[in-house]
């Protein structure tokens, strides 16, 4: 594909327009949430390096590091909040991430304040290895 677009008289511009057009097609067909996201993210950092090589944006040093700070920071308040809407895999990365400190967490004096946190933790699921 790529070296189809580069064959194209046209601006790169136009080429990343062009590519975005044939990934959302193929979202159509394909449905994963994580291949929209991560295509999502992906034109977002395309867009982002290229307004800073322009000096439309400030470029960041560490970017990376702060937007990594921020994602996991954002998945930990869906963690506490609202696990039962969390996917599994996003459960077992804080997990791992925590050393399965997550699970001591007494989710039932979050529910409290009406978020029906504990809605997901069972008995099997804060037992497992």
């Amino acid at each position: 594909m790529n070296s189809i677009l580069h064959a194209l008289p046209v601006s790169r511009n136009v080429r990343i327009l062009l590519a975005a057009a044939v990934a959302g097609l193929s979202m159509g067909t394909i449905r994963s949430t994580t291949i929209a996201l991560y295509a999502l993210t992906k034109a977002i950092d395309v867009m982002y390096c290229d307004a800073a090589k322009r000096g439309l944006v400030w470029h960041w040093y560490y970017g990376d590091v702060i937007l990594y700070s921020i994602a996991t920071a954002l998945i930990f308040d869906c963690m506490f909040f609202e696990s039962h809407n969390l996917r599994p895999a996003y459960i077992d990365f804080l997990d791992r991430l925590t050393g399965k400190r997550i699970r001591e967490i007494n989710y039932r004096r979050i529910d409290a304040f009406g978020t029906q946190a504990s809605r997901w933790w069972t008995a099997e699921r804060t037992d497992r290895d």
